[in-house]
């Protein structure tokens, strides 16, 4: 378990939890969950895998919004995550992530918003064969952009500060 400002059940103003999910065996399956509350929170999420013809493949998605319980508290988070797995022995994996969220007072004293989305692809697998040698390789490409949005009241105005 993670403590600290970075943990997502003990961090600034956390509002979330973690949960790790192991299956015991592969197999088939659908899954799909909606669900809402207050200050316009929506959520939905689905899963499914299944196998044929020398591949199985595992795709999740969720995505979940918020209007906020205070001003400049909202939040939008939408994710996309495969596994390919061949009976030749590669594996490959892709996902995507895109968050939005209002940071109001976490940054400084004004009204600041966030934006974040990530890429991952990898994929791996064994080498065999090469005069009793064998071996693993191993790819990845990941993406990460981050947009952040720093609105500061000036003299003559408010006055807008992005970093990326």
């Amino acid at each position: 378990m993670l403590l600290g400002p970075g943990s997502s059940l003990y961090g600034a103003d956390a509002f979330g939890g973690t949960i790790n999910v192991i299956p015991r065996k592969e197999g088939s399956y659908r899954t799909a969950s909606l669900s809402g509350g207050i200050n316009g929170y929506a959520s939905g999420s689905g899963a499914f895998a299944g196998s044929g013809h020398g591949v199985r493949e595992s795709l999740a998605f969720s995505a979940d919004r918020s209007a906020g319980f205070e001003v400049d508290r909202d939040f939008r988070t939408g994710d996309i995550s495969s596994q390919t797995h061949f009976d030749n022995g590669v594996r490959l994996w892709v996902s995507y992530l895109d968050k939005s969220f209002g940071a109001n007072g976490f940054y400084g004293p004004a009204q600041s918003t966030e934006r974040m989305n990530q890429t991952l692809v990898s994929a791996d697998g064994a080498l065999r064969g090469f005069g009793g040698w064998s071996g693993q390789w191993q790819t990845a490409y990941r993406t990460h952009g981050d947009t952040f949005t720093y609105d500061r009241p000036s003299r003559s105005g408010a006055a807008t500060q992005e970093s990326t």
